[in-house]
């Protein structure tokens, strides 16, 4: 019987092979649309512990504290970012937070004492991206889980400096010692590209939250084709501006 062919058909279906390469990472439920802010207030619901200390890597405007904080108001929140950038210099004053300035890879946290980190588009600027995979998993307690959102196909932007695809992502966070729980599909790449080509028409937010064009269009087509919901995540994935994941760092 094929290793990835659904029970519905016998013929490869176009993202089987990025299926096959992402394994137990592609979920097999929920073929829908994920954002950073999804995937961030589910694992903020599932710590258990009193007042877990919360790391935002690539912090920016400082804009994260907030959507933390109405999701767990006892959460200890810390941005990390690195001393100037376009959105550095648009932060405003928050007393009522703490902010530190980074080299871009060596955080500068203790080990093992982060609950929670996350990154919300943020390795698309950095240059070195292992190096920081690395120090996030220095720095989460055994078992503290980092999850996010990372560009695939996006256009340059704010001094980009590449993307991932799923699969690539993938093998970053496993090199650093993390096991990657999930990952799902983000806004499709043509609306994102399209976004930008019209300099970020508030038209095109909804789709921040709610299925893409692309998206709903990969939807028709997989609906016709009888397509699993693994299949459908593979397709959705493969066209993805950006999308989403969750990693954790082992007990041991």
């Amino acid at each position: 019987m094929p290793s990835i062919a659904s029970s519905n058909t016998l013929r490869p279906v176009l993202g089987d092979d990025l299926r096959d390469a992402l394994g137990h990472a592609l979920p097999l439920d929920r073929p829908v649309q994920s954002n950073a802010h999804a995937v961030l207030s589910h694992e903020l619901r599932a710590l258990e512990r009193p007042r877990p200390t919360v790391l935002d890597v690539g912090c920016g405007r400082g804009e994260g504290l907030d959507f933390v904080r109405s999701v767990l108001p006892e959460a200890y929140w810390l941005g990390v970012d690195i001393e100037q950038s376009a959105e550095v210099d648009e932060r405003p004053l928050r007393p009522d937070a703490e902010f530190r300035s980074f080299d871009g890879i060596h955080i500068p946290v203790e080990s093992d004492t982060i609950d929670l980190a996350y990154s919300q588009q943020v390795f698309e600027h950095v240059a070195r991206p292992e190096p920081l995979l690395d120090d996030i998993a220095r720095v989460l307690k055994p078992g503290g889980v980092f999850c996010g959102s990372v560009s695939q196909l996006e256009a340059f932007h704010s001094r980009s400096v590449g993307g991932f695809t799923a699969y690539g992502w993938r093998l970053a966070v496993e090199r650093a010692g993390f096991h990657l729980i999930s990952v799902r599909p983000g806004i499709d790449a043509g609306t994102l590209l399209l976004r930008r080509v019209v300099r970020r028409s508030q038209r095109f937010d909804r789709y921040w939250v709610q299925e893409s064009p692309g998206n709903r269009l990969i939807d028709v087509l997989a609906r016709a084709r009888k397509l699993d919901a693994g299949q459908r995540n593979a397709l959705k994935l493969m066209f993805a501006g950006q999308f989403t994941f969750v990693a954790q760092r082992p007990h041991a």
